[in-house]
């Protein structure tokens, strides 16, 4: 279980926990999406906007760097974002 940071902004060493998953690996997105397609309904629908390419989704990545010292950036994928003006007209 990853603890907070302490005083001095370290972040301790995540620890597993009895039945946590022991190992993880990255698949080609090939293999992940057939592996989504054939057993995990709910993934299934996401995953459609991955496959999106007509731009009706509008899914975006973005990198970010990680807060843990030594590990790699992560992407995250959202939605548009809002610029300041946008948010401004929306609440007309």
């Amino acid at each position: 279980r990853l603890e907070a940071p302490d005083v001095d902004g370290m972040i301790p060493e995540p620890v597993a926990e009895e039945g946590e998953i022991a190992a993880v690996a990255w698949l080609p997105y090939e293999e992940y999406r057939k592996m989504v397609v054939e057993e995990h309904p709910m993934m299934r629908h996401l995953i459609q906007f991955c496959d999106d390419e007509e731009g009706v989704c509008d899914m975006q990545r973005t990198i970010l760097n990680s807060v843990v010292p030594g590990r790699d950036p992560s992407p995250l994928y959202h939605a548009p974002l809002r610029k300041n003006n946008e948010k401004e007209d929306s609440k007309i």
